[in-house]
């Protein structure tokens, strides 16, 4: 019999050579958590006709591999234990070859997803000091998916499981981390999150298609890609053919590399187009052989073009470009010359390239390299909406959470909107629909709907045409579906920085909503949720959920300030208001017959005061007076 490291078997992936060898998908694989109370199902790759078997603490389950490859099986669930920590073991075998999976808990998973606040690693927050000295802590592991961006369903996500500990912990989803270290300590037991994100990324990314043609602004969205697509195809071939950019020399101009987007284009979003021609010393029989090219590090995406032909593309701003040169490619520039172009493209903050003659170099197989740093030129390109991969619609939930829909998870976390924020009104469809859409998918729950928690936007000061108040607002009128829980973090952001570093409140706040409404704890869940307003003689009276707790203020008064109230003609004036009980009455003499009341409707409502008795800020809310 021939016994496999897991590792040995998924670095050999879905390589044609090992098509027909026993694989277990990615999700599957030493240290990893599974539901406790839910089958156990696995799957994978084998050979067509194969039978598989798996076995765990005595429990079996088998099948047969399909025609297609694929195989798919169920184990009982895991048996109880007196200790909840102890590891188990699957074994999962087809004629001689076996798999081993070691160290394996049974817990509660729960599926992390979101843009860069939910990706946002331990090592770059204020806690991770402390959770590195932490060290060890066998109940926690998490699964982290690798980014991708592709247009059809992917058969597998890569990642592994880790255990935390103190050279893994940095890695680590922070807020994720912090709300699975809550639960851990309340209900010990095993808690695994499964953390698949992308910075920057829309939330049409992470939804179905079907999902999004169910929604106008969804389908909208799907309409503006596929137009986008086509005019970019278009442009494309213009400015990567050598004869359509020769045929118009005077819409490029000079530049070098590294550059900053703004200093070159006058913005910091949008598409630069730069071109080279490549000339290499005069070659001959023994000549170092060029075989890749450095292109720095960039900000956010690019494409990389030679001779016409797509030498590599990356959306990563944080990882630093190195294509591998293919024969043909490699042959063209052993010529003499090379036709280089690529398209450069940012869609949010900073952008441009980081890099020197070293980065941005043609490399060849001596070690030796050739700077790339000079003698280009650019021209502007058309930014199009949706190009960027962590924007197309459907293409992350493509391949980051298709191939995760069959594993067992007690629910989900959600940190994303920060890319939305220009539309506040599409996302107020968009996240239920999400909601929906992600529980329609995942394994249902005898118990009701998946729980679906999520994170408000943080105080900050983003500038440019966005709606940071109305996004929350479209996050706070989620809550209206069952099972969901928000958040709120107006107080622990910074203005400064859309990626705060105390992602430690965040996560043990949406441990609170799971420990209260999924596991039905004592605790008080949130700060105050409005309800409803309402106009009285003399007042307006705002109603709020208080959870049992009591209505404060930071400051320990009864004035509530950031309140403001509207007439017929939408105008918005502020006003003093008071806590009353569990509601606050406002003072509306100077605005005849008010019809909305808000309150900490700013992008960074540092004045706002409105807490209860445990401290916990309450969400800022728009209403329409009854």
């Amino acid at each position: 019999m021939r016994i496999l490291s897991l590792a040995l078997a998924l670095a050999v992936g879905a390589s044609s050579a090992a098509a027909d060898e026993l694989r277990l998908a990615s999700v599957f694989s030493d240290h990893m958590v599974v539901q406790a109370d839910q089958r156990i199902p696995l799957w994978g790759w084998g050979e067509p006709g194969a039978k598989v078997r798996a076995e765990m603490e005595l429990n079996t389950a088998s099948t047969f591999v399909k025609a297609d490859g694929t195989w798919w099986l169920a184990l009982p669930a895991a048996r109880d234990h007196a200790d909840a920590f102890a590891a188990r073991t699957i074994e999962v075998t087809s004629g001689d070859e076996t798999l081993v999976l070691d160290d394996v808990l049974a817990g509660d998973v729960w599926l992390a997803s979101g843009q860069s606040n939910m990706e946002w690693r331990v090592e770059n927050t204020y806690s991770a000091e402390a959770l590195v000295q932490r060290g060890r802590v066998e109940g926690l592991r998490m699964f982290t998916a690798q980014r991708a961006s592709v247009d059809q369903p992917a058969a597998d996500v890569a990642g592994s499981w880790a255990v935390m500990d103190a050279d893994t912990v940095g890695k680590f989803s922070a807020v994720g981390t912090h709300f699975a270290l809550a639960l851990l300590e309340d209900l010990e037991r095993p808690i695994g999150v499964v953390h698949s994100s992308w910075g920057g990324s829309r939330i049409e990314a992470w939804m179905s298609p079907e999902s999004l043609a169910a929604t106008e602004a969804g389908a909208d969205f799907q309409s503006s890609w596929g137009k986008g697509t086509a005019a970019a195809n278009a442009e494309r071939e213009a400015y990567t053919s050598p004869e359509n950019v020769a045929a118009q020399p005077d819409a490029w101009k000079p530049c070098s590399l590294p550059f900053d987007m703004a200093e070159l284009t006058g913005r910091n979003t949008g598409v630069a187009w730069i071109r080279q021609t490549i000339e290499l010393p005069a070659t001959g029989a023994g000549a170092p052989k060029p075989i890749a090219l450095a292109f720095g590090t960039i900000d956010e995406a690019d494409e990389v073009y030679l001779d016409g032909e797509l030498v590599g593309a990356l959306g990563d701003w944080q990882k630093p470009r190195l294509y591998d040169l293919t024969e043909s490619h490699q042959a063209a520039v052993a010529d003499g010359t090379a036709f280089l172009t690529a398209r450069i493209e940012n869609v949010y903050g900073w952008g441009g390239m980081h890099g020197d003659g070293t980065s941005i170099a043609l490399r060849f197989d001596d070690g030796t390299s050739q700077p790339l740093t000079e003698g280009w030129s650019w021209r502007r390109g058309t930014a199009v909406r949706n190009l960027a991969a962590n924007h197309r619609p459907s293409h992350l939930s493509n391949g980051m959470l298709v191939a995760l829909e069959r594993l067992p998870v007690r629910g989900f976390l959600w940190y994303q909107g920060e890319s939305n924020a220009g539309d506040p009104a599409g996302y107020a469809e968009l996240h239920p629909a999400l909601i929906h859409d992600l529980r329609a998918r995942f394994l249902p729950r005898r118990d009701g709907p998946l729980p679906f928690y999520f994170v408000q936007l943080a105080n900050f000061l983003p500038g440019g045409a966005v709606d940071w108040p109305a996004l929350r607002d479209a996050q706070r009128g989620t809550l209206e579906l069952p099972r969901t829980g928000m958040a709120v973090t107006i107080d622990v952001g910074n203005p400064s920085d859309i990626h705060p570093r105390d992602k430690r409140s965040v996560g043990q706040r949406l441990a609170r909503w799971a420990l209260f409404d999924t596991y039905g704890k004592d605790v008080v869940p949130s700060g105050p949720l409005a309800q409803a307003a309402w106009r009285t003689a003399f007042s307006v009276e705002v109603e709020l959920e208080t959870f049992g707790a009591g209505l404060a203020t930071k400051d320990g008064g009864t004035a509530v300030l950031t309140l403001e109230v509207a007439g017929p003609d939408g105008t918005y004036h502020p006003v003093s208001g008071y806590i009353d009980g569990s509601s606050l009455v406002l003072n509306v003499d100077a605005v005849p017959n008010p019809t909305h009341v808000r309150y900490a409707w700013l992008d960074d409502p540092v004045s706002a005061n409105l807490t209860n008795t445990e401290g916990l800020p309450a969400s800022p809310f728009e209403l329409e007076i009854r």
